[in-house]
């Protein structure tokens, strides 16, 4: 046993470790469980390198996807403000909504309004014609 109590597990890698205990002068049962200990942790080295790779791919990505949606939030603005560009356009096409007064009806009515017997008369006008 003092062939394996001498070595700082610090200073050396995994790998060497190993070499180290299977050269060392230790019982079958005591060989036999170093070796399962450290097929584990060559196991769980190689399970954290392959995770930290997959870590660094997927981080990769984010940033790609994060450029992509960065890109299409500019091109939706733009397209927006295209968007807005031709409709006021359209509008501006179309024909000028008409009035069902003249200017000097509407200023007559804003300085006299109507009188109330004649919007009783009209609306009595109206309905009698409705039923008719």
């Amino acid at each position: 046993m003092s062939d394996t109590t001498n070595f700082n597990a610090g200073s050396f890698g995994i790998v060497h470790i190993a070499k180290q205990l299977t050269e060392a002068r230790i019982e079958d049962r005591d060989r036999e469980l170093i070796t399962r200990v450290v097929t584990d942790l060559l196991a769980s080295g190689e399970e954290r390198s392959r995770l930290l790779g997959e870590i660094n791919q997927l981080c990769g990505e984010l940033a790609e996807l994060r450029s992509r949606v960065s890109q299409l939030e500019n091109e939706k603005a733009k397209v927006t403000s295209e968007r807005d560009v031709y409709l006021r356009a359209v509008y501006g096409l179309l024909p000028k909504p008409e009035s069902p007064f003249t200017e000097e009806e509407l200023s007559e009515l804003i300085h006299h309004g109507i009188p109330l017997e004649e919007t009783i008369r009209e609306l009595e006008a109206m309905k009698d014609s409705g039923n008719g």
